[in-house]
């Protein structure tokens, strides 16, 4: 295996923190960042992520979906490609670090083996994935589209605007009708997805780096309750059916159950009250439910346990439909980030992702790997979002060598 000397890697804080910063004035208000998917804001900051490509010396193209690629050419034109990056839509008010950093990072990592004349044996590329966030349709919509799991009928359904998806693309100057022009069709070894946290737990154990095991399964669905609804002022206590009374105990078992040990969390985000009003003992609650987690039979003995929870306490409905299955990171590339970190000299733990992220699409077609930095407080999603500049270099810093060491396998 290759052993990358440190003096060859060179990150620019500098030079990363101008390019985030630059990105970052697009779309700012006074409550945050907000560059939504096919927008004015997006379709800015796709040009200044395709100049920035180009100054790094990358050829770029721009796929049907809005996807952008930078391709660095390797040794070995036959060898797949090892491809790094994110995306750089927002959700409304949101930071300047979320997507960012892995696309302009990336391209940072490319300028350091330009400045120490590296020549990979791989081809290289950069990509930022359109629509992440999810603006207008389901999230991940770029990457899905370039792993084949867009269908022509999501082109076709109505936004929360009014427009359908294909309009949206239209009038951003894309071409959904060549929705298969997105599809990858060349092979590609590894992906590579630095990204901060979102959470706080790297902050608190005072590291630089998270080795991402893997992003988490989600399962989702509604709770409902069901009593009687009667007059708030003529009906004793002792002898009310109260709805909400019974999400109330019910909400209490998710909590406790989603204490045993660390390794998932559940969450009641919405509650709904029927009939809603202050003189009326409630008949029906409605609840939602989510519950995240990398082992998916842990999720199964808490579905369970929510059932028995619910037929004992009477009245409740447990409907979970949808279930994302965890998706693990590559054990070969997650070695391969973690001695980049000894190389460097760098604390680290390896942690799961709670979020999702376009890696997760990714793993259906190649190797794939998430490198974490700190988030200041845990916050993301927020104007408050920060990670400290030279926290967000070391982070390009392990990107670079984990490509290095990934072009140096034998594949």
């Amino acid at each position: 295996m290759q052993i990358i000397p440190a003096k060859r890697i060179q990150v620019s804080e500098n030079r990363l923190r101008r390019d985030i910063e630059a990105l970052a004035a697009i779309g700012a208000g006074p409550f945050g960042i907000t560059r939504r998917a096919y927008t004015t804001e997006d379709t800015k900051a796709r040009r200044l992520t395709v100049s920035l490509m180009e100054d790094a010396g990358l050829r770029v193209r721009v796929d049907p979906v809005g996807n952008v690629f930078g391709r660095r050419d390797g040794r070995d034109p036959e060898k797949p490609v090892i491809m790094a990056g994110s995306h750089i839509d927002t959700v409304p008010n949101g930071g300047m670090f979320d997507g960012a950093l892995g696309v302009l990072g990336a391209i940072e990592a490319i300028r350091t083996f330009n400045d120490a004349g590296i020549v990979t044996e791989s081809p290289m590329e950069i990509a930022a994935f359109a629509d992440e966030e999810g603006a207008w349709f389901s999230g991940t919509f770029g990457s899905r589209a370039f792993v084949g799991q867009v269908r022509e009928q999501e082109l076709r359904a109505t936004t929360r605007d009014g427009q359908s998806v294909w309009e949206k693309l239209k009038s951003a100057g894309l071409s959904p009708d060549d929705l298969a022009g997105s599809v990858a069709s060349y092979p590609i070894s590894a992906y590579l997805e630095l990204h901060i946290e979102q959470g706080g737990v790297l902050e608190r154990d005072g590291l630089d780096i998270g080795v991402v095991t893997g992003i988490v399964g989600i399962t989702r669905g509604a709770i409902t309750a069901v009593g009687m609804a009667n007059h708030a002022g003529t009906t004793p206590m002792h002898m009310r059916d109260d709805a909400l009374v019974k999400a109330a105990r019910f909400i209490c078992l998710v909590h406790e159950e989603a204490r045993r040990g660390c390794d998932m969390v559940a969450t009641i985000g919405q509650i709904q009250v029927s009939p809603g009003a202050v003189n009326v003992v409630p008949g029906e609650t409605r609840l939602s439910l989510e519950m995240r987690s990398m082992d998916p039979a842990r999720i199964e003995t808490a579905v369970e346990r929510f059932k028995q929870g619910a037929a004992s306490l009477g009245g409740i409905e447990v409907d979970l439909g949808l279930a994302k299955m965890p998706v693990p990171m590559d054990p070969g590339v997650m070695d391969s980030i973690e001695d980049a970190c000894k190389d460097a000299g760098y604390p680290y733990k390896r942690m799961a992702s709670g979020a999702g992220h376009d890696a997760m699409c990714l793993a259906r077609i190649a190797s794939v790997g998430m490198i974490f930095v700190p988030s200041m407080g845990g916050i993301s999603h927020s104007s408050k979002e920060c990670t400290a500049w030279d926290q967000a270099a070391r982070g390009v810093d392990v990107l670079a060598r984990t490509i290095l060491r990934l072009d140096a396998r034998k594949l």
